[in-house]
């Protein structure tokens, strides 16, 4: 089996998984959304989620900081948990010291890996940020800024990795994962997936407001993405660069092309 068909066998299991009618819904729950199968993790985490998540004000910030970090894989020092927050998966979740999850955000670590989802110290994840691992892996460095409304997706054994010191626009997008078309009789949603290998993200990069980076790019170190750019490509390091699809339009060490 190759590599493509491995990953998207790993992108279709999530399908089977929503799908699978010789589940009860009490599993299927259990192994989408909770992430585990034993009875006494389903009850604390339904008890901690069901009482807590949308609890306001100060009270609830300190309590959800006090008694979430039970729910993960690893919670650093002194991480703040807004209203609504969305945890699936959280055995699978790794956070860093002080790390920052915004009012309804989503932080979904479901993967193949032991670690799903891996955020750094110090980073900021906005009001209703969506990190989804979708049988892949997300990797986000320490003091990054995630803007409101983004959207980070690993699909299929695929990986986002995002340096350190990046800030990340509203409403921007990674993932951009395509599909097969190459069959006119055949739905594209069932011709499967084109995995490119994921994302990577040097450090000290930013991104302005709903940049989309398809799946396959590195984007190098100190490189600025315009607002509304789409990137197709590899950008190199210290490039400023715009459009759709994005082209390098100045360096920022004075080089020329």
């Amino acid at each position: 089996m190759s590599e493509s068909d491995a990953k998207n066998e790993s992108s279709e299991k999530i399908q089977g998984q929503i799908t699978d009618e010789s589940s009860s819904a009490l599993k299927r729950y259990q192994g989408i959304v909770v992430g585990e199968r034993r009875f006494s993790f389903l009850l604390k985490f339904e008890f901690l989620t069901f009482f807590f998540s949308g609890m306001k004000g100060a009270a609830g910030l300190v309590l959800r900081q006090k008694l979430f970090p039970s729910l993960f894989k690893h919670c650093g020092r002194k991480v703040v948990f807004g209203t609504d927050v969305v945890v699936r998966n959280p055995r699978k979740i790794h956070f860093g010291d002080h790390v920052v999850v915004s009012d309804f955000a989503i932080v979904d670590g479901r993967s193949d890996s032991d670690v799903g989802l891996e955020v750094g110290d110090r980073t900021i994840v906005g009001q209703r940020a969506m990190l989804l691992c979708k049988q892949g892996q997300i990797k986000i460095g320490t003091d990054v800024g995630v803007g409101a409304d983004c959207g980070l997706y690993a699909v299929g054994g695929n990986c986002l990795t995002i340096g350190n010191d990046c800030l990340i626009g509203p409403y921007t997008y990674f993932g951009g994962t395509r599909y097969h078309f190459d069959q006119l009789d055949v739905p594209m949603r069932v011709q499967g997936h084109d995995l490119r290998g994921g994302i990577t993200v040097g450090d000290d990069c930013w991104f302005g407001a709903g940049v989309s980076v398809m799946d396959g790019v590195t984007i190098g170190r100190g490189a600025i993405i315009a607002s509304g750019a789409v990137v197709t490509s590899d950008v190199p390091d210290f490039a400023v660069v715009g459009g759709v699809p994005a082209k390098v339009l100045k360096y920022r060490d004075g080089r020329e092309d």
